[in-house]
């Protein structure tokens, strides 16, 4: 199917560039990769310094696993979600779609 067929009940408000797509998918890429090297050392600093292990440590440490874990769990699927709500980038078309759910 190209692109300019449509299925039936399948809207497109506009036909976004790759160039667009290429830009995001390296921005969030960027972006989840700062959040798990930055916090995953602020982790690494807080188990290993004798001098770093304070209660108000441990809770900042505690907040960066949170954030380790949405940068490899959440911002993978914010870019999938993003990119199949941009058009034709479909990660899963219409038939699997309806097999998952």
């Amino acid at each position: 199917m190209n692109s300019s067929e449509k299925e039936e009940g399948d809207v497109h408000l506009y036909d976004v560039p790759t160039s667009l797509v290429i830009f995001l998918s390296l921005l969030y890429g960027a972006i989840s990769l700062a959040a798990f090297v930055g916090n995953s050392l602020v982790i690494y600093v807080v188990s290993v310094s004798p001098r770093m292990r304070t209660v108000t440590n441990f809770y900042i440490a505690n907040m960066a696993f949170a954030d380790v874990t949405i940068a490899l769990f959440a911002i993978p699927f914010q870019v999938g979600r993003n990119l199949d709500i941009l058009g034709e980038y479909r990660l899963l078309d219409g038939e699997a779609k309806r097999k998952i759910t």
